[in-house]
C-alpha cells in the first residue's frame, strides 16, 4: 500500500502587526439553509489513474481552481501532474508526466516535467498559474510559478537577473494570483512579491505582516473582485485565527475571529472562534470559504464567511474519514484543497477523494 502523502506546515514566531479589525453587523441570523457534502470522484484508494467518478484515483489531491465552464483543476501532488475534473465527474490529466520531476517546459504539456504541484490560480487571460514545491535542491533555475496555456503548454516564469541573495534552489511560495491590471502577486516567507505587467520586481511589496505559513500546501492565497489579497495570518492562524486582508492600495486589515472558548460554526465573525485556518478562497460574490481546525475545530470544518463578517456553517467538524452526508453528519479526513465555482458549488480535495458542499435539496 502506498504510503499516505502528508502535509506540513512550518511553524514559526509571530509577527505583532497593528490593525483594526474588520466591521461586523450587530445581529446573528440563525441558520436556513443546510448543505451536503457528496463524494464526485476518487475514493480511499491512492493511485494514478484517470476515469469517471469512483474510477478515478489521485496521489496527494491538494489545491484547486474552478473555471468559468464549470470545469475543476486538481493539482495532484504526489503524481506530479494536473488534472481536469469535467461537470460530470470525468477526470482527465492535463499537465505533467514528463521524465522525472523537475522544471522543465514544453509545449505539449503532457510532456513537462512538474515538481510537486501545490497551488492553482487563473491568470486574467485564462491561462492557470502553478506554485510547485520549493526543494529544487538539484535544479539552476530562476523559476517563479508556472503557466499552463492551451498555446504554449508549460512556460516557465522566470526571474530575470535576479540579486545574488535570490535562492534559486529553496525558493518557495505560497501560491500567485493575478489581478485585473496585469500584476502578479505571491505569498512569500519574508512578504508579499510584487511583478508588474513589465516585470518589475518589488519583493516586499507588503511587509511587517505574519506570511510565514507559505510553507503549507493547498488553497492558501485568493483575491477578490475588488483585487484585495486574503491569506491565513502566519502562526496567528493557529494561535487566535485570523485572516489577513490586504487591499490594493497595500493597507493591512484582519478578519480577527472570537477567543478560544466561543462558538465555533456561525454567527458574528467576532463570535466564532476560527481555531487553526487552514485554506481558504474567495467566490465571486466576495465571500470567503475556509477550512478551519484546530485547538478549538478538532476536526476539519467548511466555513463561509461573507464580507458584512458574517459565518455560515456547512459541513465538518464532528469527526474524521470519508462520510457524506448534511452538516456535522459529513466527515472529512483531511482537506487540502478548496475551491468554489460560479454556481456557488464548493470543491474539496480530500485526500484521494474530490467532494462537493452543496445547499440541501
Amino acid at each position: 500500500m502506498r504510503t499516505t502523502f502528508t502535509f506540513l506546515a512550518l511553524v514559526a514566531l509571530a509577527v505583532a502587526c497593528n490593525s483594526n479589525s474588520e466591521p461586523s453587523p450587530d445581529t446573528t441570523p440563525s441558520q436556513t439553509t443546510e448543505y451536503t457534502v457528496s463524494t464526485v470522484a476518487g475514493s480511499d484508494t491512492e493511485g494514478y489513474q484517470d476515469g469517471k467518478g469512483p474510477s478515478a484515483q489521485f496521489y496527494g489531491a491538494t489545491s484547486l481552481l474552478c473555471d468559468p465552464q464549470g470545469n475543476v483543476y486538481i493539482a495532484d501532488q504526489g503524481n506530479h501532474r494536473i488534472r481536469k475534473m469535467t461537470p460530470d465527474g470525468t477526470v482527465t490529466t492535463v499537465a505533467g508526466g514528463g521524465p522525472g520531476d523537475g522544471w522543465d517546459a514544453n509545449k505539449d504539456p503532457l510532456k513537462a516535467a512538474l515538481h510537486r504541484p501545490k497551488y492553482l490560480a487563473l491568470a486574467t487571460n485564462g491561462d492557470l498559474l502553478i506554485s510547485e514545491a520549493g526543494d529544487r535542491y538539484y535544479d539552476k533555475s530562476n523559476v517563479l510559478f508556472r503557466t499552463l496555456s492551451t498555446t504554449n503548454g508549460i512556460a516557465n516564469y522566470l526571474y530575470a537577473n535576479p540579486p545574488a541573495s535570490f535562492d534559486k534552489q529553496n525558493y518557495n511560495n505560497g501560491g500567485v494570483v493575478q489581478d485585473k491590471a496585469g500584476n502578479y502577486y505571491l505569498l512569500e516567507a519574508e512578504g508579499i512579491r510584487k511583478i508588474s505587467p513589465q516585470g518589475v520586481h518589488t519583493p516586499n511589496w507588503v511587509t511587517g505582516i505574519d506570511t510565514r505559513g507559505d510553507q503549507l500546501t493547498g488553497n492558501l492565497l485568493a483575491i477578490d473582485t475588488q483585487g484585495s489579497l486574503y491569506f491565513p495570518s502566519g502562526i496567528n492562524s493557529w494561535l487566535k485565527g485570523e485572516i489577513t486582508k490586504v487591499a490594493p492600495d497595500g493597507s493591512i486589515t484582519y478578519l480577527k475571529g472570537g477567543p478560544v472558548g466561543s462558538k465555533l460554526t456561525e454567527g458574528k465573525l467576532s463570535t466564532v472562534n476560527l481555531g487553526f485556518v487552514r485554506l481558504l478562497t474567495v467566490d465571486n460574490q466576495n465571500n470567503l470559504y475556509v477550512v478551519n481546525s484546530g485547538k478549538a475545530v478538532v476536526f476539519d470544518q467548511v466555513i463561509k464567511i461573507s464580507p458584512e463578517g458574517m459565518v455560515t456553517f456547512l459541513a465538518g467538524g464532528s469527526g474524521e474519514g470519508y462520510v457524506d452526508g448534511k452538516g456535522k453528519e459529513a466527515h472529512f479526513q483531511r482537506i487540502a484543497g478548496l475551491a468554489v465555482d460560479g454556481k456557488g458549488t464548493v470543491y474539496v480535495a480530500d485526500y484521494g477523494r474530490i467532494r462537493t458542499i452543496t445547499p440541501s435539496k
